[in-house]
């Protein structure tokens, strides 16, 4: 079907196995940018891919976000110059019924954790230590499951939980050099009782609708890097035995934790069913991070952290998980995943199985821009 559209733009509007798309050739994108971000408030379809004939060499996909999609931009030499826009809806490949909104914390359920606490654990900034937190289960439990209550219905944590003390941890080599050390990140003991709170709502949500992509190994309750390893070892070692070629690449993202956008993050949660109060707390939790690094008793000025998500929590690893869940569904080849080290693989036994390869190292390579992910120089074949 083809529709008029704001400044008389001609649109595709097609259904796909259920999936909703909608293509134009445009001119000047930019000018008519307004009003395609009101059509996809408007319509919600799950992609939209535009084709501007001469799209400024320099322009990146900051500049023409739209809110709830992500955005590829493939610049290709053509005769005329053509490039392609693509607007990917967060919620593409992941709409559910089921939602999660809230969640109650009881006294009962912080006392349990109060008395895990292991009493020899350094505290965080706020120098709150866990000996005397367990020491205290009884009396304190209810007081802070009642913070805990508040801090979620108002979407909002103290300032004191979203700051990091670092301490770097000499690996080896020359002294001298900070690269030899390796940053700990120490951060409130009673905000990671609230982070296993929230983190064992969230999985039991993704292990009931079956969310959780199964090539992922790390951070995975009976999986780790030893079931990565034995799986990829037995399905390479069956190929070989039947006399087959297998090309292995094996990708590290470049400070992966680090670099995860915070407004991306938020959309991919809300597009699973994360959504309310939870996913404001969330939101809360992620923005307005502070660090500060300690030294022989000296510390530095804080430092505010604007991107990643927060190294020494409970929860950071589980976000990075749902971040990259989509990651093997867009790859054609198979793969495995450890946290944020990748491996694919593909049997060789002619031209086209290497086009399949390639082809599976350029749809990594766009899903890498889109997501502001870099791939480590370590990777390799």
């Amino acid at each position: 079907e083809v529709v008029s559209a704001p400044n008389n733009v001609n649109l595709s509007v097609n259904v796909f196995d259920g999936l909703s798309v909608v293509t134009a050739n445009v001119r000047s994108l930019i000018n008519k940018f307004d009003e395609i971000s009101e059509l996809a408030a408007s319509w919600k379809p799950d992609v939209l891919a535009f084709t501007e004939t001469w799209l400024t060499g320099d322009i990146n996909d900051v500049e023409i976000n739209i809110d709830g999609y992500t955005t590829d931009i493939f610049k290709k030499q053509y005769e005329n110059a053509t490039s392609a826009v693509v607007f990917e809806s967060v919620n593409f490949g992941c709409q559910f019924d089921g939602r999660i909104t809230n969640l109650i914390v009881d006294s009962k359920q912080v006392e349990s954790l109060l008395n895990q606490l292991n009493p020899h654990s350094s505290p965080g900034p706020d120098e709150l230590h866990p000996l005397i937190l367990k020491k205290l289960a009884p009396i304190i439990a209810t007081p802070i499951s009642v913070l805990f209550n508040k801090s979620l219905d108002g979407a909002c944590l103290p300032s004191e939980w979203k700051s990091a003390l670092i301490k770097p941890m000499f690996k080896n080599g020359d002294r001298n050099d900070p690269a030899n050390y390796r940053p700990i990140s120490l951060t409130s003991v009673i905000c990671k009782l609230m982070e296993k709170i929230v983190k064992s709502v969230i999985v039991k949500y993704f292990d009931t609708n079956g969310l959780y992509s199964g090539e992922q190994h790390g951070f995975q309750e009976n999986r780790s890097c030893v079931s990565n390893l034995i799986l990829a070892r037995e399905e390479w070692a069956k190929k070989v035995d039947k006399g087959e070629m297998i090309d292995v690449v094996y990708v590290d993202f470049s400070k992966a934790f680090d670099k995860v956008p915070h407004l991306m993050l938020i959309d991919k949660l809300k597009g699973y069913g994360i959504d309310g109060p939870l996913l404001g707390w969330i939101k809360d939790f992620l923005t307005g991070r502070t660090a500060r690094v300690k030294v022989n008793g000296v510390s530095s000025e804080p430092m505010d952290i604007r991107s990643g998500v927060p190294q020494g929590s409970v929860l950071g690893p589980e976000l990075f998980k749902i971040y990259v869940n989509d990651l093997p569904s867009v790859l054609p080849t198979k793969c495995l995943l450890y946290a944020d080290d990748l491996k694919v693989w593909s049997t060789v036994s002619c031209e086209s199985d290497i086009e399949r390869m390639q082809f599976t190292l350029d749809c990594l390579y766009e899903w890498n821009l889109s997501h502001r992910c870099q791939s480590s120089s370590r990777s390799h074949l």
